[in-house]
């Protein structure tokens, strides 16, 4: 009994992180499991449109509340939602919507960026490249950008050409 009691002693540190650990894991298990039922499973292109929607809808109501007519009346009643206010970044893009294809040797670096698979970094070096190239004689030269490989590639090359 007395050798057990020094090796206990000896470990105890060790015996009680691995107890807390294994309670810790079983209480989190029985009290923490999420039912899948009441689970809800979406995308991340299903989450960013319900925030762009609730963000734009927040947006309406405080421009209705803020804007006022010319005779003074009531905030958002007889008025134009938005007038005299600044637009917002949402109806800034949708009103420079791109209009696919796209001309590698005309597009800017906002209508590259609209390309799947392609960011503000990877839409510069596109201008870089066709910089220095002196403009694109085909859409398969994109290729030769940095970061583009052949998935990125099949993801928009219906939306790019090259004009005449």
């Amino acid at each position: 009994m007395q050798k057990w009691l020094e090796w206990f002693k000896e470990r105890i540190v060790y015996v009680l992180l691995t107890v807390i650990v294994f309670l810790s894991g079983t209480v989190a298990w029985l009290g923490f499991k999420p039912d899948a039922d009441e689970m809800e499973w979406r995308s991340v292109n299903q989450q960013m449109e319900q925030a762009l929607q609730e963000t734009d809808g927040a947006q309406r109501a405080k421009t209705d509340v803020d804007s006022t007519n010319d005779a003074g009346s009531q905030p958002g009643v007889g008025s134009q939602p938005g007038v005299g206010s600044k637009p917002s970044a949402e109806s800034k893009k949708q009103a420079e919507k791109v209009v696919w294809p796209i001309d590698l040797n005309q597009a800017t670096l906002e209508q590259l960026d609209e390309l799947p698979g392609i960011g503000p970094s990877k839409a510069q070096a596109i201008i870089d490249v066709r910089t220095k190239l002196g403009g694109f004689r085909s859409t398969d030269q994109l290729l030769d950008v940095k970061g583009i490989g052949p998935k990125t590639y099949e993801k928009f090359r219906d939306k790019v050409t090259i004009g005449k």
